[in-house]
C-alpha cells in the first residue's frame, strides 16, 4: 500500500483511458525537479515519467532504430508518449558496455564527426571498456577523447 504517484496516476489516466485534467503536463518534469530540490530526495534516473534517463537508451539494437526514426520524426514506435508532453529534452542515446556500432555512429553524427569503417570497432571497444571501467556511461568529452585517439 501507499501513495500513487501523480505523474503516473495522471498520465495513465490521459493516455489509457482518454480522461482529461486540467494539469499541465508538460510541468511535471519541471515539478518534479523542483520537489527533488526542495526535499533533497532524488528521483530515480529510470522513475517513469519524470526520470532523468527514461527518454535516453543506451542499448546498441534501440539506438540503431532510434537513428533511422528520428529523421522521420517517428518517437511513438519506440516509447508511448514524446518526451516533450511531460517537459523532457529530446531523446537521446548514451555510449556505455551495451553501445553498439550504430550508437558510435549516431553520437558522432550528433557531434558532427566522421568516422571511419575501420576505426568504428577499436571506437566501440575502447567505449565499452571505459564504460565498464567507470561503472557508466561516458560523458560527450569523454566519447570525443576517445574518438580522436584512435583516428
Amino acid at each position: 500500500m501507499g501513495n500513487a504517484s501523480l505523474e503516473q496516476t495522471i498520465m495513465s489516466l490521459q493516455l489509457l483511458y482518454g480522461v482529461k485534467s486540467s494539469i499541465k503536463l508538460e510541468r511535471l518534469r519541471g515539478l518534479s525537479k523542483l520537489v527533488e530540490q526542495v526535499t533533497r530526495q532524488q528521483v530515480p534516473a529510470n522513475a517513469p515519467i519524470v526520470g532523468d534517463n527514461i527518454f535516453k537508451t543506451e542499448s546498441g539494437i534501440i539506438a540503431g532504430w532510434w537513428s533511422r526514426l528520428e529523421p522521420q520524426n517517428m518517437p511513438l514506435k519506440i516509447f508511448p508518449f514524446t518526451p516533450e508532453l511531460v517537459g523532457h529534452e529530446p531523446i537521446g542515446v548514451l555510449l556505455g558496455k551495451k553501445s553498439s556500432r550504430d550508437s558510435i555512429y549516431y553520437a558522432a553524427q550528433k557531434l558532427g564527426l566522421t568516422i571511419r569503417e575501420d576505426t568504428v570497432d577499436t571506437i566501440l571497444e575502447k567505449v565499452k571498456t571505459t564504460a565498464e571501467a567507470k561503472k557508466r556511461t561516458l560523458a560527450q568529452d569523454e566519447f570525443l577523447e576517445i574518438v580522436r585517439s584512435t583516428s
